[in-house]
């Protein structure tokens, strides 16, 4: 989907105006330079100290091609267990709802967070909530709970700082494009003053023995001493056709943020946009709330936001060895596994693990996204 007029005018404006600008050293002082500057010490932090509830949503723009169906719906009629049926109903999907768009809502104090994926048309029912506290995470869904320990101590697979980190990143998306990639820039970087306000700054840096080019561009006002970061780059020296983009658009003060942010933020890889994220609101956060909904569930119980809750699988890895429950409401009857325990325990822990792989996915499709840009990066 190509990018939305405004910005893809800002990109060429800046382009064509850096390209007749004077270049400024890396050391020299500039009024823009000395805003960059101070962003790039603020970015350091992350979203640091802060303690506040935020609503955003992400737009999946890959596009399907729904003039396959008639043929997929005859192709498939006599054969039942063939793959392309999930293709098919992806279609179908499509065709009915539109692109996917889900719903996150961060609760963020100091650190500690909780990220909630509500349901989508696609996935009807299934929402993804991840905890991450100082004594210990979670993640649940609609029948199903998964404990970890506290930060540090967590199986690699079942990390739920991974998710709260990726939608962390985010949510500094608003702040501005490419805000994660700014912590790199405290050890020098060139910047070149353009026309009419416009900027860019540039790094190369090394990952993986992989030269790596970084680049923001944006505006600034120097009568108000406000800028902007409207776009951002990085791509591999040697496959820059991979390069990772942000850029950010319809800006506006909010006062909870206590920042100008961005309202929509579209992030492209290779070439194509394939999310675009959507500021909704801010909201203050209090410790007591946050306690109250960051609180460890139990096998059944009420949860401050998704009401009433009966788990039928819960896999514990607090301890030193993984912990299986499964409970049948209906009957009142409960099981316990240890991991490995007995060959029937050991089934148990495969469904209870292949449970948990599709919330994974979901949960965690950014976060590999991610991932491939930073080597990329």
């Amino acid at each position: 989907m190509p990018m939305c007029p405004s910005l893809t005018t800002l990109a060429v404006g800046v382009v064509a105006s850096l390209a007749t600008a004077p270049a400024a050293a890396t050391g020299e002082s500039h009024p823009a330079k000395e805003w960059l500057d101070g962003l790039i010490r603020q970015a350091e932090q992350g979203l640091g100290e802060r303690s506040i509830i935020v609503h955003y949503a992400a737009e999946e723009l890959k596009r399907y091609d729904v003039t396959e169906i008639p043929h997929l719906r005859e192709k498939l009629k006599r054969f039942p267990e063939h793959p392309d049926h999930d293709k098919l109903r992806r279609l179908e999907l499509f065709e009915r709802h539109g692109p996917e768009v889900r719903e996150y809502t961060m609760w963020y104090h100091a650190g500690e967070a909780r990220l909630n994926l509500e349901p989508t048309p696609m996935l009807p029912g299934l929402y993804f909530d991840v905890c991450s506290t100082r004594s210990g995470g979670w993640r649940m869904s609609p029948r199903q709970l998964f404990l970890t320990g506290a930060p540090g101590t967590e199986p690699p697979s079942h990390n739920p700082r991974q998710s709260i980190a990726a939608s962390s990143n985010e949510i500094l998306s608003f702040f501005g494009a490419g805000w994660s990639m700014l912590p790199r820039f405290k050890d020098g970087y060139e910047f070149r003053a353009g026309q009419g306000g416009t900027w860019e700054a540039t790094i190369t840096f090394r990952v993986n023995d992989r030269v790596t080019r970084g680049r923001l561009r944006g505006t600034f006002e120097p009568a108000s001493g406000r800028g902007r970061i409207t776009e951002s780059l990085a791509e591999s020296a040697d496959t820059p056709a991979s390069a990772w983009r942000e850029t950010a658009d319809e800006w506006a003060h909010d006062p909870v943020l206590g920042a100008e942010i961005a309202r929509v933020v579209v992030l492209g890889m290779d070439g194509k946009p394939f999310r675009r994220l959507m500021f909704r609101r801010a909201e203050p956060l209090s410790e007591a709330r946050f306690r109250e909904v960051a609180a460890t569930p139990m096998l059944t119980g009420r949860d401050p936001i998704r009401g009433e809750y009966t788990f039928t699988q819960v896999t514990d890895m607090t301890g030193a060895e993984t912990r299986y429950t499964t409970y049948d409401p209906e009957a009142g009857t409960m099981t316990h596994r240890s991991e490995g325990q007995t060959p029937r325990g050991q089934r148990q822990s495969r469904l209870t693990y292949a449970g948990w792989v599709l919330a994974a996915v979901i949960a965690s499709t950014i976060v590999i996204l991610r991932v491939r840009a930073s080597r990329a990066t």
